[in-house]
Order: C-alpha cells, then structure tokens, then sequence
C-alpha cells in the first residue's frame, strides 16, 4: 500500500504544473483535450492523498530526494484551480461537462483530508472552493453513473459545513 502511494505522488509531483493544480502525465490526450487530462492528473490523485494523510501517514514524502509536503502541494492545487484569476485555473463547471467529474473526487480529497486541508483554509478560501464545487450539483448531468457525482459534491459540502441550502432539493 505505501509503495504504491508514494508512486503515485512521485509521479504527481513530477508532473505537476507550476500552479498544482493540473499534472500532465506523458503519453496521447484524451478525446476531452490536454486541459482536462490535466485537471484529471490532479482531481484523481487528490483522493489517495487524502486518505493517506487523514489516516495519519506524514505530511511530507521523500520525492527524487527532495521533501514534498502533500497538504500544501494539494492545498495549492485545490486554490489555483478554484480562482479565476490564476493561471491554472479549471475552468467553470458546465452542463455535461467533464470538470462534474473531477469535482466530485476533488470534494472527496477535501472531506478525507479534512484535517489537513479544509479545516486550515481560511473563510474566503473556503467560499471560492466552495463555489467552484456547488456548480457540480447545479448543472445537467448524463444519466447513469453521472447522476452520482453531483450528490459526492453535495454531501460532502453539506459536512464540510458549506450551507448548501440553495441546492438541497
């Protein structure tokens, strides 16, 4: 389990963008386009760290020799991707979109590293992650395993303490 963990964060912070917020792994794109493999490259990892970090494993991981912390390189990626105004911006959740995706394992990552991540943001962090996530229970989804991971997003902003009223129903 921790040899295979540490793969994956080696791999992650090797191909990590400046930002945090994408990971570029080598090899042909996908049909949704460099910018949403990238997204992917973060959202799908964020998981894993999560549980590796709520799970008391350390913080920080021997990378190529160097010291990488996975609650900040994670919490950098989880803002940049959220801000509009960063360079590594996601993007908007749109109907139909692959970023619904990716939100709901970003939301997971958020709810198993609670401790680490979530609880250490400060109110205006929150509200733009926030906000970033809600559009995942807003928008139209594809029938069938889709329809789940709006109702992810929600429930773990709903124990996050988001107030989700607005989108409840």
């Amino acid at each position: 389990y921790e040899q295979l963990m540490r793969y994956a964060f080696e791999g992650f912070a090797h191909y990590r963008t400046d930002t945090g917020a994408s990971a570029h792994y080598p090899g042909m794109h996908s049909t949704n386009g460099r910018r949403a493999d990238g997204i992917e490259g973060f959202a799908r990892v964020f998981p894993i760290a999560g549980v590796w970090l709520g799970t008391g494993h350390p913080d920080a991981i021997d990378v190529g020799g160097q010291s990488l912390s996975l609650s900040a390189a994670f919490t950098q990626g989880v803002l940049a991707g959220t801000d509009p105004k960063s360079p590594g911006y996601w993007g908007p959740v749109n109907d139909y979109g692959q970023r619904i995706v990716e939100s709901s394992d970003i939301a997971l990552g958020l709810w198993t590293s609670r401790e680490q991540i979530w609880n250490r943001l400060d109110a205006a962090q929150r509200r733009q992650v926030a906000d970033w996530l809600i559009r995942a229970v807003e928008v139209e989804t594809f029938d069938g395993n889709w329809e789940l991971f709006p109702t992810v997003v929600h429930r773990v902003l709903k124990a996050l303490g988001v107030d989700t009223r607005r989108v409840d129903e």
